[in-house]
């Protein structure tokens, strides 16, 4: 008996997250991070794409795994954008922390011209604190106007969701 190949042959391609045709990204900084760091992201998909999601079964998660675990049922799968913030989780900070997803979503859904359900959110860092509202509010716009389809974008949302890791990191296959 031989070797077989493996029927998938992938290549690494250039563009991470903006790699694929269609796909925008954009990270921006908005003082969620004491460095003044980026530390907010999207990523845009064109209409009708796909997505799927892992998530923790654990009895303590934050509001917004809950959220996107929701909309993925709701939407069958259908996804327009995953928003991202760094520096503070939203996590353990009540029914606030999902009023807070909610509304994150829904002014960027509306920015983007299509409904809430079709937005993701992340959050990462420091637990047990509320979001400062104002200023990721304020920084969608800056967010959606940075909006492009190239190494560059995909690099600033990649540098944007950064934590406690010392480099970036993003891979596109084909």
């Amino acid at each position: 008996m031989g070797i077989v190949e493996d029927p998938c042959s992938w290549s690494p391609v250039a563009g991470g997250v903006t790699a694929p045709a269609g796909f925008q990204a954009s990270g921006v900084a908005v003082g969620l991070k004491p460095s003044g760091a980026r530390d907010l992201a999207v990523v845009v998909a064109p209409p009708g794409a796909s997505c799927a999601g892992v998530f923790t079964r654990n009895q303590v998660r934050a509001a917004c795994v809950d959220l996107c675990a929701e909309r993925l049922r709701y939407t069958g799968g259908q996804a327009r954008a995953v928003v991202v913030n760094a520096g503070q989780a939203n996590a353990c900070t009540g029914d606030l922390a999902r009023v807070q997803s909610e509304r994150i979503t829904a002014a960027l859904a509306q920015r983007l011209g299509c409904p809430p359900e079709q937005v993701q959110i992340c959050s990462t860092g420091v637990i047990g604190r509320p979001l400062p509202m104002d200023r990721l509010l304020a920084g969608q716009a800056a967010l959606t106007a940075e909006l492009a389809a190239t190494e560059e974008a995909a690099a600033a949302a990649a540098e944007a969701i950064l934590t406690t890791d010392l480099v970036s990191k993003q891979y596109a296959l084909e």
